[in-house]
């Protein structure tokens, strides 16, 4: 029920309600005088005082004024300005009266009195300027215009909004929210601000652009590279998982030399990856410089600086001088004068509580371009998008409270407040494309993508002191030899038994070295919301992903049974809560069907490629309708690197036999031992 509602029906409003209702609506103000007085006793009235101390009624002072008042309304229907602005002034001191005995509103034939002078009314007017690089804001409507009082109130709600009394105007920061707002609103926008509006707007995305692009890319990537260049480096790219970030924004850089240093900011399962795609994507100006440990110290000369989130430091407010205090490597990468700064995963960054997020965000402000790459789209709560946005161009929205007001439920729970799911989501993601993301699922550019596409993401061993020893270790046993039951000598590594048995010590290690941060990056793809199919080789591998994630994941290993694989592939095929399929390469790498995911893993290799082919297929079958991504997540620095080498290079040759099958499918075990020797 509205204010007027409650009033009109004689149930009490707030006094804050009547007291808006009173001083907005010339009806209200007349209705409460019609109020107070009709409390008048009769003698009062008919003389204009009060003489009954009854505690209803107006006061002895201003019974004469207001009485008058009253009976020239009720002889002639109408008051003049002066009468009401004069009512407006007085009658709140009578609110607790309003308040017990209800008002209700009174109709006027005519604010003006028609003994006074005809006077023409000045226009209103409602209109923004862009002066010295601040909005000014000012408006006008003739007395009695109730859309003032609104317009006033829409003002107030701007982000950093100001008065500027000498010049009667108001002043705000230049953003894309405001000016959209204002819009809104009504007003109309000078030919400078239209401009500042403009620079806001995404480019129109077309390859016939005098931007010449790595042919290396597949058109929508070319396209998205061609985005990040009309705007200055400064965007969201928010592509679905498997169609190629990195590789967009690492092209931006290579097409502009003179942009660096830049800085990349991402997960640390991931800091690997980063500094292979950028020899790969990157032509000059290339040297990398991988930061490392939370112990800040001078940065040496590099073109690219690669650091994790978890590593950044912090940027708390301080509370004496309320401004942020940077610590660790924070303070330095904020000083240090990066030209270019990329946030990979940057939904990481979505929680304002958390320190990796306040690093982000103060350390994007000291840089002139801020890029963000995020495959996970946001969808049960707005609020999870204003980091990230922020980072990329805090002018699309300045305030975190008017976001929220606007995108998000809020809810106060009687400690702090909440901001639950997402409200008027069409008007957020136009908002988004019309400025600063450009996002393309897989649908949408299937037509460029072959059939399977496999990637590589190397990934630093936190054991690395033991596995050397293990590699050395074996590399001596490998040289040494040993006598058979005749008594004649020969090589240990003509021992295939032998030799199966000391590498499996080194692929323990690996895996070992490995697993946490296959665990994070497997943390990260889940966020996509999307089902993903791994293949390891160890029960102990499965044992640990299994307890990890727990009752969103099913298992099909040596042990399963032949009633139960059925049921594991079928809760995995249709339960939309089941979203990770653990697998041993060779119990699931055959006779069976994956297609609700579209993405393959694999965190450990077998010796043959027919069976990582196998075992890629489960997800590209007949059925499938989308492109499969095959990512081999492999530790760096170890034997895996020249497995999956190996495996791949193989498993080209396999892709380009009709049926599947080649002379070239053996093991590569022996090619291995060689490689070691």
């Amino acid at each position: 029920m509205t204010t007027a509602d409650k009033a009109t029906q004689q149930r009490p409003a707030t006094m804050d309600e009547i007291k808006t209702l009173i001083s907005k609506d010339d009806s209200w103000t007349v209705g409460a005088l019609m109020t107070i007085y009709q409390k008048q006793e009769a003698d009062e009235q008919i003389a204009g005082s009060t003489v009954h101390q009854n505690s209803v009624g107006f006061n002895g002072f201003d019974a004469p004024i207001l009485s008058d008042m009253a009976r020239w309304y009720i002889s002639k229907g109408f008051l003049s300005e002066k009468q009401i602005a004069y009512i407006r002034r007085t009658i709140p001191k009578y609110i607790q009266q309003l308040m017990a005995f209800g008002v209700r509103p009174m109709d006027i034939k005519t604010t003006v009195d028609p003994k006074s002078p005809a006077v023409e009314k000045p226009a209103a007017f409602m209109k923004v300027d862009l002066i010295e690089g601040k909005l000014a804001i000012s408006f006008s409507f003739p007395k009695g215009d109730n859309r003032f009082s609104d317009t006033l109130d829409h003002v107030k709600s701007l982000a950093s909004r100001r008065w500027i009394a000498a010049e009667k105007r108001w002043e705000a920061p230049v953003s894309y929210d405001t000016l959209k707002s204002l819009l809104d609103w009504g007003f109309t926008i000078s030919d400078k601000a239209q401009v500042a509006l403009d620079g806001f707007k995404a480019p129109k995305v077309t390859l016939k652009q005098d931007v010449v692009v790595d042919n290396r890319l597949f058109p929508y990537q070319k396209d998205g590279v061609i985005f990040l260049q009309g705007k200055n480096g400064s965007a969201l790219i928010g592509d679905e998982q498997g169609l190629g970030k990195t590789c967009q924004y690492l092209s931006y850089l290579d097409l502009n030399p003179t942009i660096r240093p830049a800085l990349v900011i991402c997960p640390a399962s991931l800091k690997l990856n980063w500094e292979k795609e950028v020899k790969m994507w990157v032509k000059s100006h290339n040297k990398v410089h991988i930061l490392e440990g939370k112990k800040a110290h001078a940065l040496p000369k590099a073109d690219i600086y690669i650091i994790n989130y978890d590593i950044l430091g912090d940027a708390k407010i301080d509370r004496k001088t309320m401004k942020p205090k940077p610590t660790g490597w924070c303070a330095i990468l904020a000083d240090f004068g990066f030209k270019s700064i990329c946030a990979d995963e940057i939904q990481r960054i979505k929680s304002s509580d958390a320190q990796r997020s306040r690093a982000s965000l103060y350390i994007a402000k000291h840089a002139e371009r801020r890029c963000g790459l995020s495959g996970t789209p946001i969808k049960n709560k707005a609020v999870e998008l204003f980091n990230p946005v922020n980072f990329v161009n805090s002018q699309i929205f300045p305030s975190f409270w008017r976001f929220t007001d606007e995108f998000t439920h809020k809810e106060h729970n009687g400690f702090g407040w909440q901001f639950k799911g997402v409200k008027n989501a069409e008007k957020l993601h136009q908002i988004l494309t019309d400025t600063i993301m450009i996002r393309r699922k897989k649908d949408d550019v299937l037509k460029d993508l072959p059939p399977k596409t496999r990637a590589t993401i190397p990934m630093a061993i936190k054991n690395r002191k033991e596995y050397d020893r293990v590699i050395n270790d074996f590399k001596i046993w490998l040289h040494g030899t040993y006598r058979d039951k005749s008594g004649n000598i020969h090589s240990n590594a003509d021992n295939p038994a032998a030799r199966m048995v000391e590498m499996e010590k080194l692929k323990q290690a690996t895996i070992a070295g490995k697993m946490d941060m296959c665990v994070e990056w497997i943390e990260d793809f889940l966020e996509t919301e999307k089902k993903l199919v791994i293949f390891a080789t160890h029960k102990e591998t499965l044992d640990i992903l299994q307890a990890k994630f727990g009752d969103i994941c099913v298992r099909l290993d040596g042990s399963t049974g032949k009633k139960q694989r059925q049921e594991v592939v079928d809760r995995f095929q249709t339960d939309d809560k089941v979203t990770l399929f653990l697998g041993n390469i060779i119990a699931a790498s055959e006779g069976i069907t994956l297609t609700a995911a579209s993405d393959v893993t694999f965190i450990e290799f077998p010796w043959c490629p027919a069976e990582v082919m196998q075992a890629e297929d489960r997800c590209h079958r007949i059925s499938q309708k989308d492109n499969v991504s095959c990512w081999y997540l492999v530790a760096a620095g170890t034997i895996e690197e020249p497995v999956v080498e190996m495996l791949q290079a193989k498993a080209k040759v396999l892709d380009q036999v009709l049926d599947g099958k080649s002379a070239d499918d053996s093991s590569i075990f022996d090619e291995l031992i060689e490689a070691l020797k």
